[in-house]
């Protein structure tokens, strides 16, 4: 992992936004988010966790609460994937709550249609090579009897304007051109 952002002062209220409560997914990433807290002395408090379905719908209804006053507006929102995180963005938009300066938002996922979103979207992308070939070991393990070692995963943060940090270029210039060249072959079509 890279050295990604600086900012000065930091968070310390923070929300989570993840998918249904009876999803293992969405129990780890509440985990995860836990115990990010805990390493920086930041008390978890359950209220702050809310479940969606991890679709864009839950962002939006959520951002409808912060907006009209149904729940307090953190000074960060970690939405569990991209999708919810887009809802929450759009509707903010829409009601003229400014991204970063009013609520910091970041992404889980890094789906890659950030382009049709304002602010462009900082989210986490896991390296989903490094999952597919874990996949494929576990399988083999399973037809073969010999023993699963995983390999690391890692990650990192694709950065964008839903952070104080700003948009990294050089991927959103490499979404852009991918995005171009699926619309060339389409219009051939």
């Amino acid at each position: 992992n890279r050295v990604i952002c600086t900012r000065e002062g930091s968070f310390t209220d923070i929300d989570i936004l993840t998918g249904f409560e009876n999803l293992e997914t969405s129990k780890l990433r509440v985990e995860g988010y836990r115990k990010a807290l805990e390493a920086h002395n930041i008390e978890f408090d359950e209220e702050k966790v809310i479940y969606g379905d991890y679709w864009m719908y839950s962002g939006e209804d959520l951002a409808k609460q912060y907006i009209y006053g149904k729940r307090k507006l953190p000074q960060a929102l970690i939405c569990a994937n991209d999708y919810m995180a887009f809802g929450l963005c759009d509707e903010f938009i829409k009601n003229e709550l400014k991204i970063p300066e009013d609520i910091t938002v970041i992404g889980y996922e890094y789906v890659g249609e950030r382009y049709n979103h304002f602010p462009i979207l900082t989210s986490y992308s896991r390296n989903r090579h490094a999952v597919g070939r874990n996949a494929v070991r576990y399988l083999y393990s399973k037809i073969t009897g010999k023993e699963y070692n995983s390999l690391p995963t890692g990650g990192e943060i694709i950065l964008g304007n839903s952070c104080s940090c700003g948009v990294d270029k050089s991927y959103l210039r490499n979404e852009l051109e991918i995005k171009r060249e699926q619309e060339f072959y389409i219009r051939l079509n």
